[in-house]
């Protein structure tokens, strides 16, 4: 009895510790899982999981399916990669490697596209003018 209660002991703060370590991420390490998220969303054609990771604000404004209009050109892309991400207190700039398709040519083609996340609420969500 007593070595169950030692090991219970010891795996409680064994769980405690994970937990612990959880939030411990830098900004800019949360800021790239959600953007590599976004960009695997959009990629796989997960265009409600993509609009889900936009501000709250632009979601009052802008349904699942206007955000489909606005990203239209995703179904081309062949890969996409967050390769930077900076963070000044809520903001965040994310630099991402976006590989895609010239339509009516056989040429892949690779830029960099530049997106802006912000803290709402304690959380990032990538940012929309429109």
């Amino acid at each position: 009895m007593k070595y169950f209660s030692v090991l219970a002991l010891a795996l409680g703060f064994g769980i405690l510790a994970g937990c612990a370590s959880l939030g411990n991420k830098s900004d800019e390490d949360v800021v790239k899982e959600r953007a590599q998220a976004r960009y695997d969303a959009l990629l796989s054609g997960d265009i409600k999981k993509a609009w889900g990771l936009t501000a709250p604000t632009y979601r009052q404004r802008v349904s699942a399916e206007g955000y489909a209009s606005v990203m239209g050109g995703v179904g081309n892309w062949t890969k996409a990669e967050v390769s930077r991400v900076t963070c000044e207190e809520d903001r965040c700039e994310v630099s991402g490697l976006v590989s895609y398709n010239v339509p009516g040519m056989k040429l892949e083609n690779t830029i960099t596209l530049t997106d802006v996340w912000i803290r709402t609420d304690g959380k990032w969500w990538v940012f929309h003018r429109r």
